[in-house]
């Protein structure tokens, strides 16, 4: 930022994996298993998607918590990341993650695929969507009050 020079990002033209790519690394003496589920694709970029696809997030990760967590006991948590990115062109990306038991790995993905394709074919119930708006309202409220402390006007 020092030199004020002008800055372009570059496309380096790396592919994304299509299909289905299952990959089994092992590492370390302990047995566990960590599972990472990606999703990604092509769409249009505007603020109204980008929007739209953090909510699905947050509405996917209190559903993945309540099922694979708290009915299943198969995880201690569940991490839910979104991201919708406008260059080198539009793309969203979904990233599931949890760690298991190396046993339920297979049991607990399949439960996640289960809980996203009912989301794919029904909208979030009203209860998801209120959870989602007061997890909102009170990161709101708590940013301004961080925001607030820090000002030297206040």
């Amino acid at each position: 930022p020092a030199t004020f020079r002008e800055e372009s990002w570059v496309d380096r033209n790396i592919p994304q994996p299509e299909g289905v790519i299952r990959e089994r690394i092992y590492k370390g003496i302990e047995p566990s298993s960590t599972v990472g589920i990606v999703y990604s694709g092509k769409v249009l970029w505007s603020v109204e998607e980008s929007f739209l696809l953090d909510a699905l997030g947050e509405v996917l990760s209190i559903r993945l918590r309540e099922r694979v967590r708290e009915e299943e006991g198969g995880t201690y948590d569940v991490g839910v990341s979104t991201t919708l990115s406008r260059y080198p062109e539009g793309e969203y990306r979904v990233f599931i993650s949890f760690g298991c038991a190396p046993e339920r790995a297979r049991e607990l993905a399949d439960i996640v695929y289960e809980e996203i394709e009912k989301l794919k074919e029904n909208p979030p119930e009203e209860i998801y969507i209120t959870k989602v708006r007061e997890q909102r309202s009170e990161e709101r409220r708590v940013g301004k009050e961080c925001r607030s402390r820090w000002s030297p006007y206040h």
